[in-house]
């Protein structure tokens, strides 16, 4: 059963869907934010599993907040589990 992945500038707030090809939504549990110039990473959990999301630097949501992010269909990647190939 292959593992999906994606970068996190490929997972974001509805701050630059424009950019998205395919976005598709999805309900983060945010736990930390971490702020870097320009641009605000939000890590948090997607159906247990952790995941960071990169959005505008102005993205401020409270900790423990349910966020939704959008994930670009287009630039997921799979991998095989027991290589970690890409597929």
């Amino acid at each position: 059963c292959p593992r999906a992945g994606l970068r996190p500038e490929d997972l974001t707030d509805e701050t630059r869907l424009a950019a998205m090809a395919m976005p598709q939504p999805l309900r983060l549990d945010f736990l930390v934010p971490e702020t870097l110039g320009s641009d605000t990473y939000l890590i948090g959990e997607i159906a247990g599993t952790r995941v960071t999301a990169r959005c505008a630097p102005g993205t401020r949501p409270e900790v423990g907040a349910k966020v939704t992010v959008h994930a670009d269909a287009a630039r997921l990647q799979l991998f095989d589990v027991e290589t970690r190939q890409r597929i």
